[in-house]
């Protein structure tokens, strides 16, 4: 059996179920979408990608998953690709009825050369170190406390839609064998999670989230630190792209991801009206 991206598998597509949205394995694609009904029209389904990206395997056949969306009754998809493992982009512009650049995805490739920090970055990084501890946690010991500061994250980003983790979510991410979550502690107080998920040789900065001391003292920057030299065997560390519905620099997670990066990829928001093909 070929192994499948952590983001197309069915143990993580579980967890993102509820509120309306229920899981659709795309076998063509290899990979899940989530569909619901359309809130203008209860009787149409919608699909789309699931958080953070629709990972599709490279040589999947995108114009037989369509047809198969079609076939269960979904009018229309749209989804977010994954710079790191998607189909080439002619494909995906043949395939799709809009396919067009959406945001820049933050990265470190090591076969771009060596990996150096930005000075501001650096020195926060060191600061930070003086003032908690990281290490590698396990998830599941830390729920609560995952989904207390994200509820403080997404209040801060106005987060919703994709992003609205249901009670199964943080549970269900901890199962994951693909999964590696790096705490920050100030004394034993927990300050900050920074959740990664890999593949192959691809690290996926998935969630980070703080609480108001965290922030204070700029944890993240140290948990980043201490991934950056956890992945060393991975050519890629895929920071992500911004937060919400587009670039801008005006963000300040933007300097953050881009203060560690070397190189940037885009990614691509891909949709389609179904109702039409049949």
């Amino acid at each position: 059996m070929l192994e499948r991206h952590p983001y197309a598998s069915d143990a993580y597509s579980r967890g993102l179920e509820g509120d309306g949205r229920t899981r659709l394995e795309v076998p063509p694609w290899r990979s899940n979408v989530l569909v619901r009904c359309a809130a203008s029209d209860p009787s149409v389904r919608t699909a789309s990608g699931l958080y953070p990206y629709a990972s599709l395997e490279p040589d999947c056949d995108l114009v037989a998953g369509l047809d198969f969306l079609r076939e269960q009754g979904v009018g229309s998809v749209s989804l977010v690709t994954d710079a790191l493992w998607q189909p080439p982009l002619e494909a995906l512009r043949a395939a799709f009825d809009l396919c067009r650049p959406f945001k820049t995805t933050y990265l470190i490739d090591r076969a771009a050369g060596p990996v150096r920090f930005r000075k501001k970055h650096r020195n926060r990084i060191n600061r930070s170190n003086r003032r908690c501890r990281v290490r590698r946690v396990a998830l599941a010991d830390h729920i609560e406390s995952a989904y207390e500061m994200y509820r403080g994250f997404a209040e801060i980003k106005e987060l919703s839609g994709s992003m609205d983790f249901g009670p199964a979510y943080f549970p269900n991410l901890a199962k994951m064998k693909e999964l590696t979550t790096i705490a920050a502690f100030v004394g034993e107080a927990l300050v900050t999670l920074s959740i990664w998920i890999r593949f192959r040789d691809i690290a996926y900065f998935h969630l980070g989230m703080s609480n108001q001391e965290g922030y204070g003292i700029a944890a993240s920057y140290a948990c980043h630190g201490f991934a950056i030299e956890h992945f060393a065997d991975c050519r890629y560390l895929s920071f992500g792209p911004e937060v919400g519905l587009r670039d801008s620099k005006e963000y300040p997670l933007s300097g953050f991801k881009s203060g560690f990066s070397n190189a940037t990829a885009p990614v691509y928001l891909c949709g389609a009206s179904l109702l039409s093909r049949a």
